[in-house]
C-alpha cells in the first residue's frame, strides 16, 4: 500500500482501501534563499506483537523563498507492505521528520 507526498493512495491486489487518506504535512519556516535539508526516520507500525516495515517517502531538501512566516509545506508519504499472514488489527508507528539548514 502507497500513499504518495500528493495524497494519492495505490492498494495492491487483494486489498480494499477505504477512508480518505491523507499525507503527513509540515511546515518549514526559516530564511531567506537557504534550503533545508529533510530527514525522515520512522518505526516499523506495530500492534503491540505483529510489525509491518514502513518506507517513508518525503523530499530530500526544500528552498526557502521567504524568511519566517509563512514558510514551505511539504508532505511526507510511504509504503508499507503487507503478507497474507499479518494478524489483523491497528497498527502504529512513530515518524521523526528533521529540517537541517544548509
Amino acid at each position: 500500500v502507497v500513499i504518495s507526498q500528493a495524497g494519492a493512495l495505490t492498494c495492491g491486489a487483494n486489498l480494499v482501501c477505504q477512508g480518505v487518506p491523507k499525507a503527513a504535512r509540515f511546515n518549514v519556516q526559516g530564511f531567506n534563499k537557504m534550503t533545508a535539508t529533510i530527514t525522515v526516520a520512522s518505526t516499523p507500525l506495530s500492534n503491540g506483537t505483529d510489525t509491518i516495515p514502513f518506507t517513508p517517502d518525503a523530499p530530500t531538501s526544500i528552498y526557502l523563498p521567504n524568511s519566517g512566516a509563512p514558510g514551505i509545506d511539504f508532505a511526507v508519504g510511504g509504503t508499507i507492505t503487507l503478507t497474507s499472514t499479518l494478524v489483523g488489527g491497528t497498527y502504529t508507528g512513530t515518524m521523526t521528520v528533521t529540517s537541517d539548514y544548509q
